[in-house]
């Protein structure tokens, strides 16, 4: 089934459904009331794809991770990183309120990171994606990233973009995060990853050369906080890497 501008009255009749195996929806205007459907058929879906979209919440990442569970191929993309909101996060977080951890700690970096750790374990009761292959993530919080991203562990291609303007920047997208993503997540089937990030490191981009055996590309270099030199220095290493090279495109 493939829509195009929707409302949030649109899922109403759409629940009705039971067999939709792939989704595709254009020019999201609301996710609300976009649970009904993946109540009635998530389980069936094979692929899922919303584009355009510019009002998203964390609950929806929720509902696809509870749902979903059969998805091969997910693409989310958000219109920008303002469209964004944590709606729907305190049912996943239960008792650990999110101004109750702010309050435990008292630096910035640390209530960030406590809420980080809160938010990945909490996930774990939720289960893996354990057939989703392709991931492909625009503009998407931090928070509905920590749902998704460190439970796909079979991960064949990955795309995470996010806006490269200077008053849009990825939200909390550090190597930090990722150190931490990546203690969940070995990404040990991957083969092609294309990252648009201006707040990554060339630290992130070491950790899938060197740990992720089956990666075979490495795309969009340039757009990462990475100098030249760091980038030349990655591409010699990734073409030298044996049994199985990496190409680094800037």
């Amino acid at each position: 089934m493939h829509l195009c501008m929707t409302w949030p009255e649109t899922f109403f009749p759409l629940s009705r459904f039971r067999e939709i195996s792939h989704l595709s929806i254009y020019r999201v205007s609301s996710v609300d009331n976009f649970d009904l459907p993946l109540m009635a058929f998530g389980q069936k879906l094979v692929k899922l794809e919303l584009k355009n979209c510019t009002n998203f919440q964390s609950g929806t990442a929720l509902n696809i991770r509870k749902y979903c569970t059969a998805l091969q191929s997910l693409i989310l993309e958000i219109d920008s990183t303002d469209a964004n909101s944590n709606a729907g996060l305190s049912e996943a977080l239960g008792d650990q309120n999110i101004l109750t951890l702010q309050n435990q700690v008292s630096s910035l970096q640390d209530r960030l990171n406590t809420l980080q750790m809160t938010m990945l374990n909490v996930m774990n009761k939720y289960g893996n994606l354990s057939r989703l292959e392709h991931l492909h993530l625009k503009n998407l919080s931090m928070g509905s990233l920590l749902i998704l991203l460190p439970f796909a562990p079979n991960l064949v291609k990955l795309t995470l973009k996010f806006s490269l303007r200077s008053d849009e920047a990825a939200p909390n997208l550090t190597d930090s995060l990722f150190l931490k993503i990546f203690e969940k997540n070995s990404f040990s089937k991957v083969q092609a990853i294309e990252i648009w990030c201006k707040t990554l490191s060339v630290r992130t981009a070491e950790w899938f050369v060197h740990n992720c055996t089956e990666l075979k590309s490495l795309k969009s270099l340039s757009f990462w906080n990475v100098n030249e030199e760091e980038q030349v220095a990655l591409w010699r290493e990734g073409r030298r890497r044996e049994p199985v090279p990496v190409e680094i495109d800037f």
